[in-house]
């Protein structure tokens, strides 16, 4: 089973342009896999164990102008620290 991860690996693959990604979160723990996957030295099986083993985190990618466009402001609060 490939799971979710496989479309990942499948939109790196395919060099396609999206108005919108949702997906993994690739930090500095699954970079190095990520990497490894775009040069060649992992297959999509190998690159999807490797990033089974991180506890990955969804985000939204907004990659065009037409994507950010489509954004409403809803409200806006102030968070006091500690200061």
């Amino acid at each position: 089973m490939l799971s979710e991860h496989s479309e990942v690996c499948d939109v790196i693959i395919s060099g396609k342009q999206y108005d919108l990604i949702i997906g993994p979160v690739a930090d500095d723990t699954v970079l190095p896999t990520i990497q490894a996957f775009v040069i060649g030295q992992f297959t999509v099986e190998a690159a999807i164990i490797g990033l089974k083993t991180s506890k990955l985190f969804d985000q939204h990618c907004l990659t065009t102008e037409k994507a950010i466009s489509m954004l409403n402001f809803k409200e806006s609060f102030v968070i006091k620290g500690e200061n």
